[in-house]
């Protein structure tokens, strides 16, 4: 996950230049620099958990491999497939829960914290109750 956020800074902060320059040649500028310091730092942070977590999980692979396996699975491309499957289907329950909890809510909330409809801050307290 975190590797799929770093090849896609270049493109996001492209993105957020095109928005700059659209709002300032049309004399309507939506985005706020604490916008933009609220979603890259929470970014980051995103990706910084992430890439602990992966590499908790190549540190104690190994041996979880070796005395907790049950059963081998071969790689196939239907393996693939069902594990894109599970993992999309957590991530949308990990979302739809992060709105329906408020212990979630609370992580999940500077996601929703922005005033405007913009790239950074993509959707605004209005937006965060539905």
């Amino acid at each position: 996950m975190a590797q799929g956020n770093l090849h896609a800074i270049p493109f996001f902060l492209l993105l957020l230049a095109v928005e700059v320059g659209y709002g300032y040649f049309v004399k309507n500028q939506k985005h706020k620099v604490m916008d933009t310091v609220s979603s890259i730092s929470s970014g980051f942070t995103n990706i910084l958990k992430d890439s602990l977590g992966l590499g908790l999980v190549l540190v104690t692979y190994p041996y979880l491999l070796e005395h907790l396996a049950l059963t081998e699975i071969r790689i196939t491309w239907v393996v693939w497939l069902w594990v894109f499957i599970v993992l999309d289907f957590a991530g949308y329950w990990n979302h739809r829960l992060s709105h329906k909890i408020n212990f979630f809510w609370n992580q999940h909330v500077i996601h929703h914290s922005s005033e405007e409809f913009n790239l950074l801050g993509f959707n605004s307290p209005r937006l965060a109750s539905h």
